[in-house]
């Protein structure tokens, strides 16, 4: 009588417990091996496509990387900026120590782990002053270095607005680079934006720079009005430039309101000689005195003016009570 054969587990699920996990050929069971192949390239394509896609983002500056502050180049580009406000670096890390860097800066990649500042000068000075040695960083590309300076510029116009004669430097160096071919194509590729009016007086201070720039010590602290003034003073030409040079050297101003007094000692010498000339008297018989930082004197025929921003309405009226009182 034939023996029969008892059902086990194994045989149930269609396997011998005898053969193990393997079928008689010793090949393994499960799915068939144009599937796992199938499986695995598809698994292989869709890594490569998420490899691709970070790896345009990140070229595209879709994606942060941090990257070592250390191999930020600073002076990658001549920049706009040439003052920070104490102030306001204060209160930008002040919030990077409590919110960490919530914006990243822009650089362009130098090769050889170098990378050079588009925009973000302010952040990479702040995170050098506490002591960082990373930061999040994009990647641009700009296609010419005219792109580049604008994003540059675009950055500190929406974060931190700058002078006057800041943005004037900027269009001037890029002039001087090679950048644009003559200042009014530079202001009007860098300001796009700005009124005829501001790109104006935009060019009032490149005039300012280009003709002084290199002997005043804290031009950005210049005023806008003073600026103007100083500007329509030195587009007269002749000794001009060449006085205020000398006048400012001698002078030695050590902080902004004395070099802001100086110029506005000079604006109104060469109004009175010109309003002198034109009255046939030539030149005034009294240089004007500066009484004190913010307050100049001129002696003229039959009156005295004063001026300057020191010459408040409270002085004014304490001045015309001490000539009353006789």
């Amino acid at each position: 009588m034939a023996k029969r054969r008892r059902l086990s587990p194994a045989l149930l699920n269609g396997t011998d417990e005898r053969l193990g996990s393997s079928g008689p050929s010793g090949t393994e069971t499960g799915s068939p091996p144009i599937a796992r192949i199938a499986a695995d390239t598809s698994s292989q394509a869709a890594f490569e496509d998420v490899a691709r896609a970070l790896s345009e983002a990140r070229e595209e500056g879709r994606l942060a990387q941090v990257i070592p502050l250390d191999a930020v180049e600073t002076e990658h580009l001549s920049r706009d900026r040439i003052a920070f406000d104490a102030e306001d670096m204060q209160a930008l890390k002040d919030s990077l120590q409590a919110r960490g860097q919530q914006v990243p800066i822009e650089v362009v990649d130098r090769g050889e782990g170098r990378f050079g500042l588009i925009s973000g000068l302010r952040r990479v000075m702040a995170l050098k002053s506490l002591g960082a040695t990373q930061v999040l960083a994009v990647l641009r590309r700009p296609e010419t270095a005219a792109e580049a300076y604008l994003s540059m510029v675009e950055e500190n116009e929406l974060r931190s607005g700058i002078s006057f004669y800041e943005r004037a430097r900027i269009a001037c160096e890029a002039v001087r680079l090679g950048i644009h071919p003559d200042l009014p194509a530079a202001i009007q590729s860098l300001f796009p934006s700005a009124s005829p009016a501001k790109r104006s007086k935009i060019g009032t201070f490149a005039t300012v720079h280009n003709a002084v720039g290199d002997k005043l010590r804290f031009p950005a602290a210049i005023p806008e009005r003073l600026g103007l003034a100083l500007g329509a003073a030195l587009a007269q030409g002749g000794d001009v430039a060449v006085e205020f040079a000398t006048r400012l050297v001698e002078a030695d101003p050590q902080d902004a309101e004395t070099e802001r007094t100086v110029i506005e000692t000079i604006i109104s010498e060469t109004r009175s000689e010109k309003t002198l000339a034109k009255a046939g008297r030539g030149r005034p018989a009294t240089k004007p005195q500066l009484l004190r930082p913010g307050l100049v004197m001129e002696r003229r025929a039959g009156k005295v003016v004063l001026s300057g921003e020191e010459l408040t309405d409270d002085l004014l009226a304490r001045l015309e009570h001490w000539l009353k009182s006789g």
